[in-house]
């Protein structure tokens, strides 16, 4: 019995968003299939505020103390993505 009440108290807590699950869900509202971007300056326009964006949210989080390498890695996933 003990079991399955540690299990149901383990889903009643919110997990925390990895940094890679925001970065996807901050890109799928940006770059919606259904929300066209235009021409090519407005595509880069977009892109560059994406950027500045995630950009923002690496210095917040390594002002909190996440790790360089983990703030570099993260970086790096969001250029992976952008590319």
């Amino acid at each position: 019995m003990a079991m399955a009440t540690t299990q149901i108290e383990r889903r009643s807590v919110p997990r925390w968003r990895t940094h890679s699950e925001k970065v996807l869900l901050h890109a799928e509202e940006r770059f919606s299939v259904s929300r066209p971007l235009g021409d090519a300056l407005a595509i880069s326009r977009e892109l560059r505020t994406f950027l500045k964006s995630e950009d923002q949210r690496l210095k917040t989080a390594h002002r909190c103390g996440s790790p360089g390498s983990q703030t570099a890695a993260a970086r790096s996933s969001v250029l992976d993505l952008v590319v």
